[in-house]
């Protein structure tokens, strides 16, 4: 719960303010205007980010690791480098900073369908006093 806490404070934080956090590392005025749309559409990563280490974390603690990897690859590789092809060809250069959101929502939704089966199969088999890994 504090890991989502922290992902939508640093979510307000770089949407509302993130002119500021751009001319921290830049002054050039087109630059930071783009720098201030592509940090408004990746901040949306924060809270899918937030539960997607949580999710991946609990299954290399459970020893869970085909999971864990299958989900890490999801992130960053499988799905988002193809879309940022696929997007800057269908919709230009600066649609590219979507596939990120995207691509974490993606996986942050087969994260919970992973999850909830084990966290049911995991009680299920501590209430027979079994080894869940």
């Amino acid at each position: 719960m504090y890991a989502l806490c922290i992902a939508f404070a640093g979510m307000f934080v770089l949407y509302f303010f993130a002119e500021p956090v751009i001319r921290c590392f830049i002054d050039d005025e087109i630059t930071v205007s783009y720098g201030q749309k592509f940090v408004k559409i990746i901040c949306f990563l924060c809270p899918s980010t937030a539960v997607n280490y949580m999710v991946i974390t609990v299954f290399q603690a459970t020893k869970q690791r085909t999971q864990s990897i299958i989900l890490s690859v999801l992130r960053k590789g499988s799905l988002d480098v193809p879309l940022m092809i696929l997007f800057s060809r269908l919709l230009g250069v600066t649609a590219i900073p979507w596939a990120s959101p995207i691509s974490d929502w993606i996986t942050l939704i087969i994260s919970v369908s992973m999850l909830v089966p084990f966290l049911k199969k995991m009680q299920k088999t501590r209430q027979n006093g079994l080894n869940y890994t």
